[in-house]
């Protein structure tokens, strides 16, 4: 075999023998330094070796398996993919370091390097028990306020004694401010995982954070009942001709309906001033709701919704509902936002809230309903070939 290198702390080599060959059943494997200059004879190396016949030891991916979504002053929420969690053989569990305190950066793709680093803020085992939402969402919570953090997942094989997967280190911070809190684990808006304005009550100690989080996902849940019952009077189950449209359904209408409901009644938080965020002043918010009941304690920015969770309702929802969405950009921007606004090519910052499927893109497309489409379908055909002439 050839030689291979140590990079930040991990090798790994492939050694092929035919099993016929029976002349030596020895594995010799020799480790030295690179060039040292100053390294004297006495000094002490310190490895770790790990062979096996069937798999891997040690593995090394340069894949950010872990996403960070949103943070608040003393929390971070994170997404794990869900190829991640699949993997039923491995053991995953969150490394977070103080950022420049973690592991020496010679030594960040070693997994007994990060494993056993002793400074280590905190460790988060993830199970696909421990996670809420289609995202595959948990928190670390108990972080220090405006501090930077790193983080590394480790991969580790039950199975065996030692040894798995170390992926890509990533860094977040955490804000100095408590106008925004991070929620995650709602039941009925169970992909909300980021940070929405604080309550008052939260931020003086007289609310818990469950009480927070029951009070948005009560008010969404309880202004889509009204559209639940309304969406019943619609022809849903029943033969193709007799419905609102050939190629959506009902239940196309009602996630398209519950994620932008989601997205403007449980508003993202932000304490950054970027170009396309609103400001709101302390007690004030979006709506009512959030002006009365959450009576935010301070000064923030909501990341407004993307303009694209508007058009998805009304393309997917039949047309006697009525939904429209803003065409012109200024108004447009008194309530959504879009990627097209974005003035330059920076993209250091969430230009708008993409809550469940929507996308931050609208691609400048207005949306008219299926079953229009379908009218405008049958006029081309009667109009080019039912009566040419006519055309």
């Amino acid at each position: 075999m050839e030689s291979v290198s140590f990079n930040y702390g991990f090798a790994q080599a492939l050694v092929q023998k035919s099993k016929g060959d029976q002349t030596d059943e020895n594995l010799r494997i020799l480790v030295q330094p690179d060039d040292c200059p100053n390294c004297l004879s006495n000094d002490t190396w310190d490895f770790e070796l790990g062979v096996s016949q069937s798999n891997a030891v040690f593995k090394w991916s340069d894949s950010q398996a872990v996403q960070i979504k949103d943070a608040d002053h003393e929390s971070a929420v994170f997404s794990a993919a869900d190829d991640t969690l699949g993997n039923t053989t491995y053991v995953y569990s969150l490394y977070v370091f103080d950022s420049g305190n973690g592991p020496k950066e010679a030594l960040n793709s070693s997994w007994c390097a990060v494993k056993e680093f002793k400074e280590t803020v905190a460790v988060y085992d993830i199970t696909s028990n421990s996670t809420t939402g289609e995202g595959n969402f948990f928190a670390v919570e108990d972080l220090n306020r405006n501090t930077s953090y790193s983080a590394v997942l480790l991969g580790t094989n039950p199975s065996a004694a030692y040894g798995g997967t170390v992926y890509k280190k990533f860094s977040f911070d955490t804000t100095d401010s408590d106008a925004c809190k991070v929620v995650y684990g709602l039941d009925f808006c169970s992909d909300v995982a980021y940070a929405v304005p604080a309550s008052s009550d939260y931020v003086a100690g007289s609310q818990s954070f469950d009480d927070l989080i029951a009070a948005y996902d009560n008010y969404s849940m309880s202004a889509y009942t009204n559209f639940s019952y309304a969406l019943q009077q619609v022809a849903c189950d029943t033969v193709l001709d007799a419905r609102y449209s050939p190629i959506r359904t009902c239940d196309d209408c009602r996630k398209s309906y519950k994620d932008w409901l989601c997205s403007v009644s449980i508003p993202r938080c932000s304490t950054e001033e970027r170009e396309t965020y609103k400001h709101y002043n302390a007690s004030e918010g979006r709506n009512d709701f959030i002006k009365d009941v959450i009576n935010p304690p301070s000064d923030y920015y909501e990341i407004m919704p993307c303009i694209s969770s508007c058009y998805f309702i009304a393309r997917d929802c039949p047309a006697d509902f009525g939904f429209s969405c803003p065409e012109d950009d200024n108004f447009v921007k008194l309530s959504y936002s879009d990627e097209k606004y974005r003035s330059d090519n920076s993209t250091d910052f969430l230009i708008c809230n993409a809550y469940g499927n929507v996308t931050t893109k609208s691609f400048g497309v207005r949306v008219v309903p299926d079953n229009a489409l379908i009218w405008m379908a049958w006029i081309v055909i009667y109009v080019m070939f039912i009566n040419p002439l006519d055309f």
